[in-house]
């Protein structure tokens, strides 16, 4: 797995876990904005393999800290499928992560019969120029990224695609994720689904010190729609959590 790396190692680190469909590009406005203060670790996702698995990617990272972050106390920030592999590392173990935004994630189980059809019709549109245009306009991907995110959408092999798909969306939260104490901050977009909204509920109602906030205006899309104001707000929970 690919990580790259900005910043001065000198500094508190942070790890941005990005979401699906698009790479570690995703974070570009978080990489403008931290990259002075803050050590950052980007790593590229293998979610293009078919053979991808959430709690599998959890390990390898979680090793790969132990390994090659010694002394270091990490803090996480992941989107959508980014965020599940954020929950499995912390379920998975605690010993050098200081605390976690954890952006839209899904972990109310969706129905079968429901994600088969989804999936049967998703995968073609994927193909198609202009449906990324417009998916590209709908979660607010900057033109200059589009191509990007188009060429990438396009290496995803169907069995990648579904494989990537079905683990997103049957998802379970590690039972030994509840039982952390690190601080935990949990995010939506107003407009996000009504099963991104259970998700949210769900996970602050369970954890033992979690706060929530909701992007106003903004669907399942928070880090490019409202770049701004996620910085903003990441930057005063990390304020928050490093004086404690």
């Amino acid at each position: 797995m690919k990580i790259n790396t900005f910043g001065d190692e000198k500094n508190p680190t942070i790890l941005f876990l990005h979401g699906g469909g698009v790479g570690g590009w995703m974070w570009e406005e978080q990489v403008r904005y931290f990259q002075r203060d803050y050590f950052l670790l980007i790593p590229e996702l293998p979610l293009s393999n078919s053979h991808f698995k959430i709690q599998h990617t959890a390990i390898e990272l979680n090793k790969f800290i132990d390994e090659n972050l010694e002394n270091r106390k990490i803090i996480l920030v992941g989107f959508s499928i980014g965020a599940q592999i954020c929950i499995s590392m912390i379920g998975n173990s605690l010993s050098k992560i200081q605390a976690a935004m954890i952006n839209s994630p899904l972990v109310v189980p969706i129905n079968n019969r429901l994600m088969d059809i989804s999936l049967k019709y998703s995968y073609p549109l994927t193909r198609s120029r202009l449906f990324a245009k417009l998916q590209a306009s709908s979660m607010g991907i900057p033109e200059h990224l589009f191509n990007t995110y188009f060429e990438e959408s396009l290496l995803l092999s169907k069995d990648a695609f579904l494989n990537m798909m079905k683990e997103n969306m049957c998802f379970e939260v590690p039972n030994s994720f509840y039982e952390t104490k690190i601080p935990l901050l949990y995010t939506i977009g107003s407009k996000e689904q009504k099963i991104v909204k259970q998700s949210f509920e769900r996970l602050k109602n369970n954890s033992l010190n979690a706060n929530g906030f909701i992007f106003e205006k903004v669907a399942h899309n928070s880090p490019f729609k409202a770049s701004a104001q996620f910085n903003q707000i990441l930057e005063k929970w990390l304020i928050e959590v490093q004086a404690k």
